[in-house]
């Protein structure tokens, strides 16, 4: 299992089958810790991002501020904007493009 996310969901597995609470509490903590890392790890590279619902709300906004960018989400997918330019929407699938200049929207296929 070389995926952070298959071990988290192998801890989430486990949690479910312990009887014990204060181990299942602990296993769940290492899941949503193991998610996490995960998450910010997707944000890492500085040219694309994927938008996934297993990523933290977090990461793609940070990921558009530091392009200057403000960013959100909303009812209908993730917001972006800067000034002088149209907001412009991205949805879950969706992977968010730098080219040094602009980022750029590309659909999921």
């Amino acid at each position: 299992m070389s995926d952070l996310r298959e071990v988290a969901f192998e801890y989430e597995y486990e949690a479910m089958r312990t009887l014990g609470r204060r181990k299942s509490r602990h296993l769940r903590a290492m899941a949503a810790s193991l998610r996490h890392i995960a998450g910010n790890r997707a944000g890492a590279d500085p040219t694309a991002l994927q938008l996934r619902p297993d990523i933290s709300l977090d990461v793609p906004e940070r990921w558009c501020r530091q392009h200057g960018y403000q960013a959100g989400f909303g009812t209908d997918g993730f917001t972006i904007r800067r000034d002088g330019e149209p907001a412009r929407i991205a949805r879950l699938g969706d992977t968010l493009r730098w080219d040094g200049r602009r980022i750029h929207i590309e659909s999921r296929a």
